[in-house]
């Protein structure tokens, strides 16, 4: 929140979504298979959501290299963005995958079938 204030995002309520998809490109580190969150420091992780949030939703980003200002390199920026990016994808595709297990309740039932499917062995019991 701090960033996005910084940068005049947080404090206009016409550039509330900035703020909302920034939350949430952090939010989906959580998923991330890289450990985004282990292998890079908060700073760095919160400059590449604010970047990835002001493209979604077309927010002007200021002409300087701000990412500076909050010590972040250009190339890891770089590849947070992309890193983060690539989440979507994969959590899209894994749902694809496994639907009973990612169609919203997760239930015995589910993760019965998706065993059965994955096995395809019984799991009677289980």
């Amino acid at each position: 929140m701090t960033y996005l204030q910084v940068l005049s995002f947080a404090s206009q309520p016409e550039k509330g979504p900035v703020a909302a998809r920034a939350i949430a490109h952090l939010n989906s580190a959580l998923l991330s298979p890289q450990c985004l969150l282990l292998t890079h420091q908060p700073h760095e992780l919160a400059a590449a959501a604010v970047w990835l949030a002001c493209r979604d939703v077309g927010a002007k980003m200021p002409e300087r290299p701000w990412w500076e200002l909050f010590d972040v390199d250009r190339e890891v920026l770089g590849f947070l963005a992309a890193s983060l990016n690539s989440i979507e994808s994969l959590v899209r595709r894994r749902r694809d995958e496994f639907p009973a297990l990612m169609g919203g309740k997760l239930s015995r039932e589910g993760v019965e079938e998706e065993l059965r499917v994955v096995t395809g062995a019984e799991t009677e019991g289980v």
